[in-house]
């Protein structure tokens, strides 16, 4: 009996061994001393919507990972006309119609050279949202039919570290979008370029 209890140990020990030597280390994003930063942007640019120019302005809350990759959620809002006046604008049904869309998602931005003062940032915007036709009248808005989208939108930045907590940036995008269905208006209307300046706040 103590034989057979000795080699059951023997052989428990070894199946132990064995599993242990078989998996390989448990691997983590985050490792002992990694440096992580936090930070909310904002961006004004300058870009072209259905073949006219247009006016964008983003928003971005996020998190860097050794100053050399960010991850965080950002929308963007952008019209090729003006904001009417609700109260005082005359009704003028020949007034022009202006498309106005919106989007927003997960930004993925790797950074290089890491930790440099003047550094490379590439942005990349993978999300949804939705776009409609307005139309500048007296009172609220006549709003058309409006359609949803997908989009992909990367780009490039060069970015300045101004303070330890400021950073300021200058750079293109372009926005790639799933197929449009509005009235006179052509499914790759939101497909475009856009350029602009980005004010960055947080502990970088």
């Amino acid at each position: 009996m103590k034989t057979l209890l000795t080699s059951l140990g023997l052989l428990a020990s070894t199946t132990v061994f064995a599993q242990q030597a078989e998996q390989p280390p448990l691997q983590t994003l985050l490792r002992p001393g990694t440096h992580c930063g936090f930070f909310v942007a904002a961006s004004a640019q300058y870009a072209r919507l259905d073949g006219q120019d247009a006016l964008a302005a983003t928003g971005r809350i996020g998190v860097s990972f050794n100053r050399s990759f960010a991850l965080g959620l950002g929308g963007t809002a952008l019209t090729n006309g003006r904001i009417p006046n609700r109260w005082d604008d005359p009704i003028d049904t020949s007034s022009p119609d202006y498309l106005v869309a919106a989007y927003g998602g997960i930004y993925l931005e790797p950074m290089f050279p890491a930790g440099k003062a003047i550094h490379l940032t590439f942005p990349v915007l993978l999300g949804a949202g939705a776009a409609t036709k307005e139309r500048d009248l007296n009172g609220p808005y006549y709003r058309y039919q409006a359609d949803e989208f997908l989009i992909v939108e990367p780009g490039v930045q060069l970015e300045v570290n101004l303070l330890k907590y400021v950073a300021l940036g200058a750079g293109a995008s372009y926005r790639m979008t799933t197929g449009l269905n509005l009235p006179d208006t052509s499914s790759k209307a939101l497909n475009g370029m856009s350029a602009g300046v980005t004010l960055k706040l947080g502990l970088l």
